[in-house]
């Protein structure tokens, strides 16, 4: 199989990921597909998917963590928008708002989109930029094509308007 064969059918199992036999499929054909293909940005990003979705009772090594995925990924390709916008989720997760606005921000440049968005204007409230964060926002709503994404982002201005992601 290919590369994209494999992506196709890890595709196609994703919606069906919190079915624990699905999950376990998935794993198995991202760890074949990289065994096979050799490591990419694609797979690598779905590998790091993979161990930050993890249920608790299936772990991977102790020393697997997302992050780590990401980043290979841009070793391989620096421009791959969306593992930058992932690794700013890791960051994000561990309160280091700095690099994760700074990765919110590679995404965007390449390519990111709503995700992208709606984790930078949150960072940046976080960080206490809020003014920053409601600009961030508008901007993303000004060129957002899913109702969906709209429908969150305008939830988040007004999380960020009444202070919810302000810093504590």
């Amino acid at each position: 199989m290919t590369e994209d064969d494999y992506l196709d059918e890890i595709a196609a199992l994703w919606p069906k990921l919190n079915e624990p036999q699905v999950f376990a499929e998935l794993v198995r054909l991202v760890d074949e597909a990289i065994q096979q293909c050799g490591p990419s940005a694609g797979l690598l990003c779905v590998k790091g998917d993979l161990v930050r979705l993890a249920p608790a009772d299936m772990r991977f090594l102790p020393s697997d963590e997302p992050a780590d995925y990401y980043r290979k990924a841009l070793e391989i390709d620096p421009r791959c928008w969306e593992a930058w916008e992932e690794l700013g989720y890791c960051y994000d997760i561990d309160c280091a708002f700095d690099m994760a606005i700074d990765a919110f921000r590679h995404s965007i440049a390449l390519g990111g989109g709503a995700n992208s968005f709606y984790g930078l204007a949150r960072c940046l409230a976080q960080r206490g930029d809020k003014s920053e964060a409601l600009q961030t926002v508008s901007q993303a709503l000004a060129s957002c094509g899913s109702a969906e994404d709209a429908q969150e982002l305008r939830q988040l201005k007004d999380e960020i308007e009444r202070g919810i992601w302000d810093p504590t």
